[in-house]
């Protein structure tokens, strides 16, 4: 039969493209090769040709595909071309729809031979660098690492289409769906392509020993075995350290190949000075946003994060050609799934097989109508083998009705063999199964349970004295069995969708979930605090997410930053960059009465103003993990540059900053503090704006007639007021270093939540400058940290001033300082920063910073006891700290300290999180700070474990100053 004339292709009826199916919401196909394949037919005939009688179908591959990708091409008379190369597809797609007639210079008649000749080179070099190179570093992401394999690219290649096979029909398993042999079949192609000693690549940043030994070591640690006399426990660390030297080595490969691609793109929309997208584009498209757009995002994100960070260009190109591609919201565009099935039924398949369902034979190959077409490697065109492929096409024409050939007296022998065996296998497995107790027979268990007590001595004997594995909580003491019996208490903690069932031994454990020892949700409330809003101080979400954000301000430059922070993994990376409205050096969180979250931020520009930006996307309020993004509201002007915002009523309950134990709810008031003066703003609940200026405070002792020679810029922060916090009893506290005093308010109506002065406390040495001043939860201290002398002082607010009217004459007392530097150091080398109280407040925490960059600065933290508003001190032996972390850098202007909000813990057995809370001992402590450094730009997370801070993550922002310096981080708080 003839090849199809032009004529029948210009009606063409359809395009068949067979390619490694996908579960993927984001990206039709994740195989790199497969995607571009598929981009260029979307962008040739799906964009550029208006013919509705023709349509781009997509097909799952089989193992018995012959080569992967593959197209059929089918005219409405029903002849067949197939294109089983991606060099012949491409080359259809340039003859047939001129796809890259829009390079300028190949259809204008003044461009020169010569400048033609040079972009066609460029464009076939740039070709073979991404087939070259480019491609193994994308198949490394997606293979080679065991996480990425195991959690986004094994499912991915083994999906019939769009559809799971973990949610398939029960049919589908009886005819043992092939397409779960794929993912392991490719990867061994790949293995031998990335293994080359050319490339070199396979297993460098991630091996799978490893991973197994770290999966082993995290499935005996949730089963409560801990590791007694086991040899090799540093082999983790071994690995990590290896790991992390090798992927630097493979990030500086990558950059040597990306580095080319941005400078090729330059400022331009396309490559190669194009007007539209060429097969260029698209083949750079298809290797790069496998990594960029995957949903589930690849654990390890090496690369992903790399391209984020360093070549935001790439990135831009990659949605500007999925935009092409599809248009965001327009589904026409999209191409349509056809099962292998109905592909059999409607019309001729590229396996020649003639089977409609995925049967063993299709399987095992001998569904194949020839031994040519059976594939002796039936995945020949793996991942990126195609694209490299130097064979020419095979095109060929085919009739559209296939019938079933007779099979060879051998071939039956060969089929009816294959079958006995994958029968014999199945029934031995079962079989298997049963014997060895894996599945357990219901009617045994009343007998098992007879015989436990007996079996209990001697399993005990037996494990006496025996090095590996032991039973957390298990006694080596026989004879205090009897008196041993422990509580199982289960607890339930929910981390995205998923409830993770926690059992404690001694107690229950509520202070975090504990998935994979990362994350928070909970705790109980110390003593003497057990009133203090204990069934309201949760967050509305009671569903802790996997990806905890932050938002970050700069000291110089006009930047937002969104992180996000995975507690199962314990990674922190840039999710976006916002452009500001300057530099925004503190924030605060609010609400809106839908529960929408805004942030506020003040602002070092010349332009004296504060900010609102609403917080938007996946995980914002709902708990998610989907990216977050901001978009702003409004900004105001103000008197003097502020340096502190502080929001009424704050946007969830807690012990330590934003509520101190005061009741949450949608946001109405806005104050700020900074200078010479402070603000009182009203917000707009709907959409959280900031309204109109109901109060302005003037913090010069000579009042307002000295406010108009006063120096309102940010210069006066640093002998000004500072900060301004709310407490309990309808105090707020206003820390000014000018003054070096503390200045108390108070309101007598929360609807219009304007201040009065009532007290003013002096600091207890001369030019210790507070900076920060926060309240305790039970109103009856609050502490002071010193930006000139690095003190937390503590003061007393005697109870009975806190009476009615009498907060006119507030009796407030000194008690102690607290030293925040290690003996030994001079004062004048650092300045206080921040005070925060820790969210269980049993602790108190301060930062200081270095006056120069060569001098550290220190987060000190001291035990907290608020049990009694008559004690001495609430410090628990002032002298002694609990921790004293040194920070990596002086901290710049930063070192600012914000604590992560707390999830409630749920309990089977209890009615609700306080009466959980209520049945709680102590219990054990875990919570998240977020730590910002400005004089390189670092974003630290730090866990609290109730004594130590441990580093757990950190990120540095990518940015620079207008004079070259870092661009450094100012303040960061969470957002979920």
């Amino acid at each position: 039969m003839s090849d199809p004339t032009a004529s029948d292709f210009s009606q063409m009826g359809e395009l068949r493209l067979h390619v490694w199916g996908s579960n993927l919401p984001s990206l039709p196909t994740l195989d790199p090769t497969c995607l571009y394949a598929a981009s260029m037919l979307q962008h040739s005939f799906s964009l550029r040709r208006s013919d509705s009688a023709f349509q781009l179908k997509l097909v799952s591959a089989l193992p018995s595909t012959p080569s992967v990708p593959l197209l059929e091409v089918v005219s409405p008379s029903g002849q067949v071309q197939v294109l089983d190369s991606i060099d012949a597809v491409r080359r259809f797609c340039v003859q047939e729809a001129g796809l890259d007639s829009a390079i300028e210079g190949l259809e204008s008649t003044s461009a020169s031979s010569a400048d033609h000749a040079a972009k066609v080179a460029r464009a076939v070099a740039l070709h073979a660098l991404l087939d070259d190179e480019l491609l193994d570093i994308t198949l490394h992401s997606l293979f080679s690492f065991p996480d990425n394999y195991r959690t986004v690219t094994f499912p991915a290649y083994a999906s019939v289409g769009k559809r799971d096979p973990g949610r398939a029909a029960v049919s589908s398993y009886l005819t043992l769906n092939p397409s779960s042999s794929i993912p392991g079949r490719l990867r061994n192609l790949v293995e031998a392509r990335l293994s080359n000693p050319a490339v070199g690549l396979w297993g460098v940043g991630g091996r799978e020993g490893a991973a197994q030994r770290k999966e082993i070591d995290e499935m005996t640690r949730k089963a409560n075995i801990l590791p007694q006399g086991k040899k090799g426990l540093d082999e983790q660390m071994k690995d990590k350290v290896r790991d992390e030297y090798e992927r630097g080595k493979l990030v500086n490969k990558a950059k040597q190949i990306l580095d080319i691609f941005a400078a090729a793109l330059d400022q331009d929309r396309w490559l190669l000075g194009s007007s539209a997208p060429t097969a260029l584009d698209l083949h750079l498209y298809a290797y790069l946003d496998p990594l960029i757009s995957c949903r589930p995002e690849l654990p390890t994100d090496t690369i992903p994060v790399l391209l984020r960070q360093d070549y935001p260009t790439l990135v831009s190109h990659a949605v500007n050609v999925r935009q092409q591609l599809c248009p965001e919201g327009d589904r026409t565009m999209a191409p349509m799934w056809l099962s292998a099935s109905e592909a059999a039924r409607s019309g001729p398949g590229a396996s020649g097989t003639s089977s409609s369902s995925w049967s063993l034979g299709s399987l095992f190959g001998f569904g194949a109508t020839d031994n040519a077409s059976k594939a002796s490697v039936p995945l020949s065109s793996s991942p990126g083998t195609a694209a490299g492929s130097a064979r020419s096409s095979d095109l060929r024409s085919k009739p559209s009705s296939s019938g079933k050939p007779a099979l060879s007296r051998e071939e039956r022998r060969l089929r009816m063999g294959r079958a006995i065996w994958i029968c014999t296998a199945l029934l031995g497995l079962v079989g298997f199964t049963f014997a060895t107790g894996i599945a357990d027979d219901p009617s045994e268990d009343d007998d098992e349970e007879d015989n436990d007590e007996e079996d209990g001595d001697e399993d005990d004997e037996d494990d006496e004295g025996e090095d590996g594995w032991r039973v957390a909580g298990e006694d080596d003491d026989d004879e205090d069995d009897d008196d041993d019996e422990l509580d199982e208490v289960a607890v339930v903690c929910k981390v995205g969708n998923v409830d993770v069932q926690l059992l404690s031994l001694l107690s229950p454990i509520l202070c975090l979930c504990r998935l994979q020892d990362r994350g928070q949700c909970a705790s109980s409330t110390p003593p003497g605090l057990a009133g203090a809003s204990a069934t309201s101080r949760w967050p509305e979400e009671t569903t802790c997410p996997r990806v905890r954000h932050i938002v970050t301000g700069t000291f110089n430059t006009e930047a937002l930053y969104v992180l996000g922070y995975d507690i199962l993994d314990s990674s922190l990376r840039i999710e976006q960059r916002i452009d500001a409205e300057g530099p925004h050096q503190f924030l605060a969180l609010g609400r809106t009465e839908s529960g929408g979250k805004t942030i506020y931020a003040t602002t070092w520009a010349k332009r004296k103003s504060l900010s609102a930006w609403s917080v938007v996307g996946g995980g914002a309020g709902s708990g998610g993990s989907g990216q977050v993004g901001l978009r702003h509201i409004n900004t105001v002007d103000i008197t003097a540059t502020s340096s502190y915002v502080h929001v009424q009523p704050p946007p969830y309950a807690s012990l330590t900053a934003p509520s101190y134990c005061l009741a949450p709810g949608p946001s109405r008031h806005l104050y700020s503090a900074g200078g010479p003066t402070g603000e009182l703003h009203a917000l707009d609940g709907a959409t959280g704006a900031i309204l109109d200026k109901r109060q302005e405070y003037v913090y010069l002792v000579g009042g307002e007639a000295a406010l108009a020679g006063a120096d309102k810029t940010r210069k006066a922060l640093r002998y000004g007021a500072h900060n301004l916090d709310f407490g309990p009893h309808r105090l707020a506290y206003v820390a000014d270093l000018g003054r070096n005093a503390i200045l108390v308010y108070t309101y007598d109506d929360e609807e219009a939540g304007t201040l009065r002065l009532v007290e003013q406390v002096q600091s207890p040495r001369e030019g210790d400058g507070p900076r920060h001043v926060v309240p305790s939860p039970d109103g009856h201290w609050f502490f002071s940290v010193t930006e000139h002398t690095s003190y937390v002082d503590v003061f007393r607010i005697r109870a009975g001033s806190l009476d009615g009217d009498a907060r006119a004459g507030l009796q407030v007392e000194y008690v102690e300082s607290l030293d925040i530097l290690p003996p030994g150091r001079e004062r004048h080398d650092f300045r206080g920063d921040t005070v925060r109280i820790s969210p269980d407040g049993r602790a108190l925490l301060a930062s200081t910073r270095g006056m120069t960059a060569s001098t550290r600065g220190f987060v000190t933290a001291w035990r907290l006891d608020l049990s009694s508003p008559t004690a001495r001190s609430p410090i628990v032996d002032a002298d002694r700290a609990l921790d004293r972390y040194e920070t990596r850098t002086s901290g710049g202007k930063a070192n600012a300290i914000e604590w992560a909000p707390r999830y409630p813990l749920v309990r089977p057995d209890l009615g609700s999180a306080a009466e959980a809370e209520a049945e709680a001992g102590e219990g054990e402590t875990k919570d998240l700070v977020i730590l910002t450094d400005d004089l390189e730009g670092w974003v630290v997370v730090l866990e609290w474990d109730g004594s130590r801070l441990v580093e757990k993550a950190d990120v540095k922002l990518p940015g620079r100053a207008e004079d070259g310096a870092d661009e450094g981080a100012s303040h960061a708080i969470w957002i979920d």
